[in-house]
């Protein structure tokens, strides 16, 4: 879908890996969407702080803080780093990216209507109000993600 600025929406729906001990490979699964991003954006010629990209999905992390979430909202996990649920170590080496902070939208939501975010749900057959027949996005779909842009970005 091109959007009235003609520049690319990317969208990474994801579902990491489960458990305390998957803290590390949660890191490096986002951190590797968003280097593909990178990567087309640059070979396209685009500048990538410009990208516009929404990750969304099932994160399996039980804690705030975790490297998944400092990764996307301060834009980098420094090596070393520890996960607050684990304790361990989840990358020797910095884990960063060039998209500019991202919003946590379920959290800044909640935060507006003055409460604590609250655990997501499972939906069933979600995926029909996304993708249409022909394998493309819906049009609710669009134009869910177009008011989420006009409200948060």
């Amino acid at each position: 879908e091109v959007l009235e600025s003609e520049m690319r929406l990317w969208v990474v729906n994801a579902h990491l890996q489960a458990g305390p001990q998957g803290a590390p490979r949660r890191l490096r699964q986002v951190h590797e969407a968003l280097e593909t991003i990178r990567k087309k954006a640059t070979k396209d010629k685009e500048a990538v702080e410009a990208q516009r990209v929404i990750i969304c999905g099932d994160f399996n992390a039980d804690c705030r803080g975790n490297g998944v979430e400092t990764l996307l909202l301060e834009g980098k996990v420094q090596g070393g780093w520890h996960d607050p649920e684990s304790g361990e170590v989840l990358t020797t080496k910095d884990k960063k990216h060039g998209f500019g902070a991202f919003v946590d939208v379920h959290a800044a939501s909640a935060a507006t209507a003055g409460q604590l975010p609250k655990p997501t749900l499972v939906v069933p057959l979600f995926d029909k109000r996304m993708v249409g027949p022909e394998s493309d996005m819906t049009g609710e779909c669009i134009e869910s993600i177009r008011r989420m842009f006009d409200k948060f970005a």
